[in-house]
This record gives C-alpha cells, sequence and structure tokens, in this order.
C-alpha cells in the first residue's frame, strides 16, 4: 500500500513538473497533459463542462438518458425483467459521426438489459466463484512460498479490477480486444488454482523449491 501511495505520488509530481521543464505531451483531446487538464477531464465525469473538453462532458447526459430509456424497456413487463431483452438488435438508437451506437457504454446496464435479472445474477455468481478461486490461489502461494505466483496473481487482479472500471462507463465486455483477453486471463487463474490445489506434485515442488520447512495442508 505505501509503495501505491509513493509511486502516485512519483506520477503527480511528474505531472506537474511537465509543463516547468517545457515537454508537452497532447492527450487524447489535443491538450496538453498537465494538473489543469487532469481536473477537466474529472469534472467532465460529473457532466460539469470546460473549455476544450465540452464533448466529454455533454456526453454524461446523453449516456444517462440512454440508461433511464433502458431501465423503462427492461421493466415494462415480467418477461424483460427476468429474462432480459435479448440479442440482435442495438439497445441504442443513437448515431455518432454516422455510426450507428449499439451499447449504452455501460457494460453492466447492457448485461442486465440483454440478460435480464436471471442472467445477471448468474454472471454475478459466475464472478463470485472466478474471485473466490483467486483468492484461494494467492492464499496457497502465500503458504508455500511462492513469491512469484503471488506477484501474477496481483498483476492479473489489477487488470481485473481496471477492466470492472472500464466497464462503468464503456462497453468494455462488448469489445473483443477487452473481452478475449479478460476471460482468457480468468481461464488461466482457473487452472492455476486446480494445478495449486488437487497437484500434488506441482505443490510439492514449489513447495521445497521456496521454502522447504513449509507444508501445504489440506482443505
Amino acid at each position: 500500500m505505501i509503495g501505491l501511495i509513493v509511486s502516485l505520488m512519483f506520477g503527480l509530481l511528474i505531472v506537474v513538473s511537465l509543463p516547468a521543464l517545457g515537454v508537452h505531451i497532447e492527450g487524447r483531446l489535443g491538450q496538453a497533459i498537465s494538473v489543469d487538464f487532469l481536473m477537466k477531464h474529472f469534472m467532465a465525469i460529473a457532466g460539469i463542462e470546460s473549455d476544450g473538453v465540452e464533448a466529454s462532458a455533454g456526453g454524461v447526459s446523453l449516456r444517462l438518458g440512454w440508461w433511464l430509456s433502458l431501465f423503462y424497456k427492461w421493466t415494462e413487463s415480467i418477461s424483460n425483467f427476468i429474462l432480459g431483452l435479448g440479442f440482435g438488435f442495438p439497445l441504442v438508437d443513437f448515431y455518432g459521426n454516422g455510426k450507428l451506437v449499439r451499447e449504452p457504454h455501460d457494460s453492466y446496464i447492457s448485461i442486465i438489459a440483454r440478460l435480464g435479472l436471471l442472467g445477471f445474477v448468474s454472471w454475478c455468481t459466475m464472478h463470485f466463484f472466478m474471485v473466490r478461486s483467486w483468492f484461494r490461489a494467492y492464499v496457497i502461494c502465500k503458504k508455500i512460498g511462492w513469491k512469484v505466483g503471488e506477484d501474477r496473481l496481483i498483476l492479473f487482479m489489477g487488470y481485473f479490477v481496471l477492466t470492472w472500471i472500464y466497464a462503468i462507463g464503456e462497453d468494455a465486455f462488448e469489445k473483443p480486444f477487452v473481452a478475449i483477453p479478460y476471460y482468457f486471463f480468468w481461464g488461466v487463474i482457473l487452472r492455476l488454482y486446480f494445478k495449486l490445489k488437487y497437484d500434488h506434485n506441482f505443490i510439492y515442488y514449489l513447495s521445497s523449491y521456496n521454502n522447504p520447512k513449509m507444508f501445504l495442508k489440506n482443505d
């Protein structure tokens, strides 16, 4: 935790120092990265318009309108509420830059709208068991002193958390370049947990290699 705080402070110091050093790095919207740049973007999340981020701030009310419209569609009948609206059609009937926006820019709303309450609860339950497997794998790595396994599990979890945050304001799980590695990495976690829990030769090798004096107790 201390290392994370130090890293964040160091990163903020670098951002503050960029203008003074004469270094100008442009962001996605063409503005130079600075403290003012970051503040404007954080304010845009709440829909507060500032110079250069008017479009981003205006998108907040637009997305809220999409989400409210989908809520009405989702709750207009028992079948829609339980089983969802289904697939094969856009959830959002909006054109931006001449292209149809199919999803409401929130993966969780897309999931519950298309799959309904039953599907959303199933999706959340699946993630509960996956996270539990990650946690148990991490505990086993701690017991046998496998530092490499701990580091890799933390790295994977960092990626998962960033994806969950990304899905709040974007259609993350609807994008193949996000969804494919996301579920692939979860497959790696589940396979690792299976090896750690049931493959005693694998456990014996890791235990003796990392800390011969420690023995893993059976669950």
